[in-house]
């Protein structure tokens, strides 16, 4: 009381609203010349905010909380962000006037704008795309969402190739790659699709540590530039991770997750580290798991994380089974009828980043992929080579046979493209 100058009114529990939004709302109020100026804004986060309700010129009209709104104004998309200036003089006159008969019974700030505006005075709605930046937290679940988002900016100021997105031409560059070069609209269905071209087009292969002892690099432009230029395959941090680089490409919600290899372990096997990236997608409500840098053990689609029945993708039946936490294990049912370990997985974000100490770990010459070894998949089998021993499996029928070390770099060449 007493003071003569604007007020600005924030929210506590939004960590993630940056400078230049705070700057744009006290900027907008200095140059509007009006009694409020209220932060609004569209999000592609799911949040329970009021919506901003504007007359038929586009003009701010008034704001209505989520629990008030009608079926028609819960479909608006600007919504009221919680941040104000205000004249401090004009918001103390029209403090005495607000009421409580809403849903909730409670005195909302959000009526002093309507009341200001019946006073004669002018209201400003100032909208920004805000994204994350207006998510609140009220609750773990979303305490842990910030705390992702705070982490993963953390990360692209240090790490920032690992973060670049494929380009429209690379995207298109990618699916050529792949053999399916038409783009289409983001659905199960279309996802199927690239999961089994990438996996029948794209090898994997560890050459450039068995036979070349070179770097594995996972920033963007080194993913494309092995895969999609050089037309090379690699091992799971580089498929899976060129693999949902291509899928964001194409506008699918698809992020990279954290494995543990399983295949010959039973339940009572301790459990191995992290030395396995596979790949989330989130689309129509579900969560999709795939994995297009593993093999033939791999399903040749997608998984429906959250669905216990057997699930069966081109003629291989797996299960998934919540085991605790975010982690889910993967099984398959084998030619004898037995459900066999794959590969526990888990639906936690990992940063591209965070992959980057478990593939130094296996690019040593002397780890598992020190040895030559290369897959392709087959619609009706596959081809691979391991050591000095190369199968070739169309459907019921294995062939399996030696080779000498020039042969295997033969095949190499005239199987894989190596």
């Amino acid at each position: 009381e007493g003071y003569d100058g604007p007020v600005l009114v924030c929210c506590g529990d939004m960590p993630l609203l940056s400078e230049a939004t705070y700057r744009s709302l006290v900027e907008a109020y200095e140059k509007e010349n009006c009694a409020c100026v209220l932060l609004t804004g569209t999000s592609d986060v799911d949040l329970p905010f009021g919506r901003v309700i504007r007359d038929e010129r586009g003009e701010y009209l008034r704001i209505v909380e989520q629990r008030d709104c009608t079926e028609e104004q819960l479909k608006i998309t600007e919504l009221n962000a919680g941040l104000y200036v205000f004249d401090c003089k004009k918001l103390l006159a029209c403090l005495g006037e607000l009421k409580s008969d809403n849903a909730q019974g409670e005195y909302y700030l959000t009526d002093v704008p309507e009341i200001m505006m019946k006073k004669g005075w002018r209201v400003v709605a100032h909208k920004r795309e805000l994204g994350a930046e207006i998510i609140g937290v009220n609750n773990i679940e979303q305490l842990q969402t910030v705390e992702g988002v705070l982490r993963e900016n953390t990360f692209k100021n240090m790490w920032g190739d690992y973060y670049l997105e494929l380009e429209p031409a690379q995207t298109q560059a990618y699916l050529e790659r792949i053999c399916l070069p038409e783009r289409r609209e983001p659905t199960k269905e279309y996802l199927n699709e690239l999961i089994a071209a990438h996996q029948c087009s794209v090898p994997f292969e560890s050459t450039y540590i068995s036979e070349y002892d070179l770097p594995i690099e996972l920033d963007t432009f080194s993913l494309f530039e092995k895969i999609v230029l050089k037309r090379r395959g690699g091992y799971c941090f580089e498929l899976n991770g060129g693999f949902m680089l291509l899928l964001r490409g194409l506008g699918f919600d698809a992020y990279s997750c954290p494995c543990r290899v399983r295949m010959g372990a039973t339940d009572e096997t301790p459990l191995s580290p992290v030395l396995h990236r596979g790949t989330v997608v989130k689309l129509d409500g579900k969560k999709y798991f795939m994995d297009v840098g593993f093999g033939g053990p791999m399903p040749m689609g997608v998984i429906d994380v959250d669905d216990p029945e057997p699930q069966t993708v081109c003629g291989q039946t797996f299960r998934t089974e919540h085991v605790g936490a975010h982690w889910y294990k993967l099984t398959r049912l084998n030619s004898d009828g037995v459900w066999e370990n794959v590969l526990l997985f888990s639906t936690a974000k990992w940063q591209p980043v965070d992959f980057v100490g478990p593939s130094m770990y296996c690019s040593s010459p002397k780890s598992y992929f020190g040895v030559r070894q290369a897959s392709l998949r087959r619609r009706d089998g596959y081809v691979s080579i391991r050591g000095d021993e190369f199968v070739d499996a169309k459907g019921e029928t294995v062939t399996r046979r030696t080779v000498t070390p020039e042969e295997g770099k033969q095949i190499l060449k005239d199987v894989f493209g190596l």
